[in-house]
């Protein structure tokens, strides 16, 4: 058998199946409890335009969560989840 025969059996994926995968991943973010990622929330609503730019004001120490006493708790970890309705703010440089 050369070695050749297993891919010559694999069925060929197409360009089209990877980028669906990659397409349904990205939307897939918001976790089954409800609960969403710091970078995701930020994005979602308004605060900044990309997840990475919230993932490196988060790293800069700039992002709080609100309170009810409108005190900021500040956010450390962008993989950290959050309800929805988590109001968030973000510090100006």
């Amino acid at each position: 058998m050369s070695m050749n025969s297993f891919h010559a059996r694999s069925p060929k994926r197409k360009a089209a199946d990877h980028e669906k995968e990659t397409v349904v991943a990205a939307k897939t973010l918001r976790q089954p409890d409800g609960l969403e990622r710091v970078d995701s929330l930020l994005v979602k609503q308004g605060l900044v335009s990309s997840r990475k730019i919230a993932q490196d004001l988060i790293d800069q120490g700039r992002v709080f969560l609100v309170s009810a006493d409108q005190q900021g708790d500040l956010v450390t970890k962008s993989s950290q989840r959050l309800s929805e309705q988590a109001i968030l703010r973000v510090d100006p440089a």
